[in-house]
């Protein structure tokens, strides 16, 4: 089962309660609401952890080089290919975000 520890498994995906928990984030209409849930579901170190994926994926798409990314972001190039494969690869959640902002 290659790539298994970057992306969840189709089966955790599919477990009810995450099911409930993806379709309640969707009725959000604020992102006041998000931040209250993300800050009342997530640590600090999770949340870091996320907000630089999110900035890596964004200097992937941007084409800037992997061990520039991971020298500004402070995280290793490991993490900076994971991120990259998460965007080329896999299922399309971060595409949507780069399209929301602009970027793709």
């Amino acid at each position: 089962m290659a790539h298994r520890y970057i992306i969840p498994s189709k089966k955790l995906l599919e477990k009810p309660d995450l099911q409930e928990i993806f379709k309640l984030v969707a009725t959000f209409k604020t992102s006041k609401e998000c931040e209250m849930f993300f800050s009342d579901g997530f640590t600090d170190r999770e949340l870091i952890a996320l907000m630089k994926r999110w900035q890596a994926v964004k200097m992937v798409a941007q084409k800037i080089p992997y061990r520039q990314i991971a020298k500004e972001l402070g995280i290793s190039t490991a993490t900076v290919t994971r991120a990259a494969y998460s965007l080329y690869q896999e299922r399309g959640g971060w595409q949507i975000l780069l399209r929301k902002t602009g970027l793709t």
